[in-house]
Order: C-alpha cells, then structure tokens, then sequence
C-alpha cells in the first residue's frame, strides 16, 4: 500500500511537470519525516495486537455462542445469536439469578471495601493522636494529604470502581468460596471478574464471560465519566481553551 501511495505522489508530480525524487531523496524524507513512525511502530503493533484486538474479539464473542460443551470449535461451529447471550444472562433463570446475586455481592463489597478504608485511616489518625507515638507531626502530614485534595470524593468514587473490579483480594482470600448451590458457576463471595475468571477458565462459558465482562466495562465506565466531569480540570476546560 506504501508502495502504491509513494509511485501514486510520483507521478502527480511528473504530471505537474516536476522532476521526480531520486532514491537518496526518498531516503532523506523517510529519516526527516518518517523516521518517528517507524519509531512508533513497534509499540502502535504492540497495542493493536495486545490490547485492541482481544477487546474486539472478547466484544465479537458475546454475540455468539461460543461455549461447552456444544460450541467449541474445532468439533463444532460457532453462530451468530445477536443479543441472546444478553439476554439469557439477565433473564433466563439459571443464569439471571446468579448475575444478580454476584452483581449486588460485588457492589456491597465495593462499598463497604471503600468505607472501611476511609474509617480505618481514621481510626490511624486517632492512634497517631496517642500519647507515645513519636513522629506525631510526619505522620499527621502523611495522613492529612488526601483531606487537602478538593477531589477528594472523587478520589472515594475512583476507589469503588477499582474495588468492583479488585480481583486479587477475593481470589487469593477465598476464591469466590463458599459454594452456593442456588448459584451457576459461581461462588457466595465471587464479584463478577472472579465469577468472569471462572467460566472462562474452567467451564469455557466463553459467550456468557464475555457478556459479563462488557457489564463489567460499562459499569466501570460509567462511574469514572460521571467521577472525571466533576473534577476541577473538567469544569474548568472552557476557561483554558
């Protein structure tokens, strides 16, 4: 394609009446203006084969039926469903009441994960107070920087969404344990990205992992717009431009 844009240049400016670039020509403007893309290429790859394509084959594969036992290829072909496997997930009753169950378990985890890490720096702040403790005044200005940011509750709304999302504090705790019988796949203390991780990697439930895992993103997206446009730097944008 490169090849067939530059011999494209070329002749329009041959047709113009122009001498075309000699070869060291051509090289000369690679190195002057082509040389940064050639820098940025490897990580533009990186990106693209790493990042980019999984999240559009993980999107492309909620509307299929991609899963065990009857849809694994390369035994069997896989189908285009459109929204069904969305639609099995939030109202079919072997999958909606575990959705549901999991949802509300991972938003009671994200708030109270949340608040009893603000109490707890609390809690920290009445200890340092004591009598005894040396260092009073290091450890005051230690503490006191999040109460100085006027951000600060955005800051609190930042850390629930990283903790409905914290998948390393429940899998290596409890693997989403104990089993509920009334659950598919899933465990009593399982937020969605560990109920994700396990139908992905042990039942192959790839369709319904990748419907869970678009919630996931939307939930997460949702709250750090809602969270960026009441910051200062957001409200104030018109005034720098």
């Amino acid at each position: 394609m490169l090849s067939v844009r530059d011999a494209y240049k070329t002749g329009q400016v041959r047709d113009r009446g122009g001498q075309a670039p000699s070869f060291a020509a051509s090289l000369n403007n690679l190195r002057d203006k082509g040389f940064p893309w050639l820098l940025l290429s490897l990580p533009i790859l990186g990106v693209l084969f790493f990042t980019i394509m999984p999240i559009l084959f993980m999107i492309l594969m909620a509307f299929t039926n991609y899963a065990a036992p009857d849809h694994i290829p390369p035994k069997n072909l896989v189908d285009w469903i459109g929204f069904g496997t969305f639609s099995d997930l939030l109202t079919m009753k072997a999958w909606s009441g575990t959705f549901y169950g999991v949802l509300t378990w991972t938003v009671i985890w994200a708030i109270l994960s949340t608040v009893t890490c603000y109490f707890g720096g609390i809690a920290v702040a009445l200890l340092i107070h004591q009598n005894g403790i040396r260092f009073k005044g290091r450890w005051r200005t230690i503490f006191i920087i999040p109460y100085a940011i006027p951000q600060f509750i955005s800051l609190l709304i930042m850390q629930f969404a990283g903790n409905i999302n914290n998948f390393n504090m429940i899998f290596l705790l409890t693997k989403g344990d104990p089993k509920d019988l009334d659950y598919n796949m899933a465990g009593s203390t399982d937020l969605l990205v560990t109920w994700l991780y396990k139908l992905t990697l042990d039942n192959s439930r790839y369709n319904i992992a990748s419907a869970v895992g678009i919630i996931i993103f939307l939930i997460i997206a949702s709250i750090s717009i809602y969270s960026y446009t009441r910051t200062k730097s957001f409200k104030e944008e018109d005034m720098i431009q």
